[in-house]
């Protein structure tokens, strides 16, 4: 093979130089024969067709942040298992829906197995059932218990109000019952303000303590969940 010389831009003249056009009419000395050859320059564009783009990996830092892609005015959010506050019109509502004041919402009737004791003595035996639910700060509730021994209890018998909540009404709340297999009397039943439990006696003073007897009590009261 003969040798090649390359001459600088000072040996070349002007007739000796070759135009782009000319350059790409000419197909000799491209690779695989193309005739089709474009040179961007930086100060250029070019629209880009059946082309396939290699991206760099961001790896520093790790974890995408928002000055990586662009979102300078997108705040990061971060998550924790911690407390969160929340707040529906001014009023928290972060440790109990029951204790937003003003703010109302409908529960569904739950039902729970309150605890029974007396004012005095202790009862051997009684069964007891009980269904609550919420409207807003307003506790609805139903509570049945069946005296099977009453053993050595007297005085009032006590409901207790589902777990966790007390009257809140600021007074005394008076329900409405009687007892309802042996008896069919009328009961006394009251919630003492701030109490966490169902005080029951009889309409006329008497005991509610007899074996075999079934008090259903209801009625309605302003809640506070402690």
């Amino acid at each position: 093979m003969g040798n090649i010389t390359h001459k600088d831009a000072a040996d070349m003249s002007t007739a000796d130089r070759v135009s782009a056009a000319e350059w790409k009419a000419t197909a000799t000395h491209l690779i695989g024969g193309v005739a089709s050859l474009d040179i961007v320059t930086t100060a250029e564009t070019q629209t880009l067709t059946n082309k396939t783009l290699t991206s760099p990996t961001i790896n520093t830092p790790t974890g995408i942040v928002k000055g990586d892609v662009g979102l300078g005015n997108v705040e990061n959010t971060a998550h924790s298992t911690d407390a969160h506050t929340m707040t529906i019109d001014g009023v928290d509502v972060s440790a109990h829906a029951a204790a937003a004041t003003g703010v109302h919402g409908i529960t569904d009737w739950a039902t729970y197995t309150p605890a029974i004791s007396s004012a005095a003595g202790t009862p051997t035996t009684v069964t007891a059932t009980g269904r609550w639910r919420l409207i807003g700060d307003t506790m609805l509730i139903k509570a049945t218990c069946t005296i099977t021994d009453k053993g050595d209890a007297s005085g009032y018998m006590r409901i207790a109000l589902p777990s966790g909540y007390t009257n809140n009404q600021g007074i005394t709340v008076v329900l409405q019952g009687a007892e309802v297999v042996a008896l069919g009397a009328l009961a006394l039943a009251f919630i003492a303000n701030a109490g966490s439990y169902i005080n029951v006696g009889t309409s006329v003073g008497g005991s509610p303590w007899t074996n075999t007897y079934t008090w259903a009590i209801s009625g309605e009261f302003k809640v506070l969940y402690t």
